[in-house]
C-alpha cells in the first residue's frame, strides 16, 4: 500500500509504485532510463542521418525506407528475433540486467547499470553493405556524442537529459564502446548475416527522497527571553523541503 511506501527514489525507479504506473496501452511495466535512450537515439539518427541514407540506400532493399523503421525497448536477443517481426533498419536499446551499487555520499546510495544499443540494416546482399556498412561507425560516433552533450537539439528541443541540475533518471552516462560489421542475432539453417552496430553504454542513478507530504510554506513561533514576560514572535516566509 502507498501509505506504507518507503518514499524514495533510485533514478527512474520510485516507491510507491502502483498499478497506475503501468503503462495502460500496453500493460507493461516499463523502464523510464531505457525509453528515454531509445527516444534520443531515435530522433538523433533521423535528425542527423536522414538524408545521406536515403541517398545511399537507392537501388537496394532498404531504398525508400526510414533511416530508423522500427525500434524495440528491450535486449535484441535470439529469441526476440525469432518471434517478433522485425523491420529494418531497427534501433534497439536494452538494459543488460547489470546493476552494481556504491556509497555516492554518506547517506546516498548509487546503482550503476550496463546497457547495449543495436542498431541493425537488416541482412544485406554484398552490393548493399558496400554501399550503406559504413554508415554503422557514424551511428556509433553520433550517440557518444548525444552521451557527451547530454542531449540532441532535435530531442525535446535541445533539453539537458541528464546531471544534477535536471530531473531526469540519470545522474551520468557514458558510450563504452562499439564494434560495427557483420553480426549474428539468431541461429537458423541459413546462418543469416546482419550488418549492425552493438554499442555499450554505462549509467549511474542516483537514490533520494520522494516528498510524501505538501511543502510547508510558513511557520510562526511565539516563546520569552529569560523566563521574562517579553514575548518574542517571529514567522518565517519559507522552509526549504529538507532541513
Amino acid at each position: 500500500m502507498a501509505d506504507e511506501s518507503l518514499y524514495r527514489r533510485v533514478g527512474a525507479t520510485e516507491f510507491p509504485f502502483t498499478a497506475v504506473d503501468v503503462d495502460e496501452a500496453e500493460q507493461s511495466i516499463a523502464d523510464k532510463t531505457q525509453e528515454v535512450l531509445l527516444a534520443l537515439f531515435q530522433s538523433a539518427i533521423t535528425s542527423e542521418l536522414s538524408g545521406a541514407f536515403e541517398m545511399a540506400s537507392i537501388g537496394t532493399c532498404l531504398a525508400g525506407k526510414p533511416v530508423v523503421a522500427d525500434t524495440l525497448s528491450g535486449l535484441l536477443t535470439p529469441q526476440v528475433m525469432k518471434q517478433r517481426k522485425a523491420v529494418f533498419p531497427l534501433l534497439a536499446v536494452g538494459w543488460t540486467g547489470s546493476a552494481d551499487w556504491s556509497e555516492h555520499t554518506l547517506s546516498i546510495d548509487k546503482v550503476t547499470r550496463k546497457w547495449t544499443v543495436d542498431y541493425v540494416l537488416g541482412p544485406l546482399e554484398v552490393g548493399a553493405s558496400l554501399k550503406l556498412e559504413k554508415i554503422l561507425h557514424r551511428v556509433g560516433v553520433l550517440l557518444q556524442l548525444c552521451c557527451r552533450n547530454r542531449g540532441h537539439k532535435s530531442f525535446r528541443d535541445g533539453a539537458i537529459l541528464w546531471g544534477s541540475d535536471t530531473d531526469e533518471p540519470i545522474s551520468t552516462i557514458w558510450w563504452d564502446g562499439h564494434e560495427a560489421g557483420p553480426a549474428h542475432f539468431a541461429t537458423d539453417a541459413g546462418e543469416t548475416v546482419y550488418f549492425a552496430l552493438s554499442g555499450r553504454i554505462t549509467t549511474t542513478e542516483i537514490d533520494s527522497d520522494i516528498a510524501a507530504y505538501p511543502d510547508l510554506t510558513g511557520a510562526s513561533f511565539t516563546g520569552t527571553l529569560d523566563s521574562s514576560e517579553v514575548a518574542v514572535e517571529g514567522e518565517t516566509e519559507h522552509i526549504p523541503e529538507t532541513i
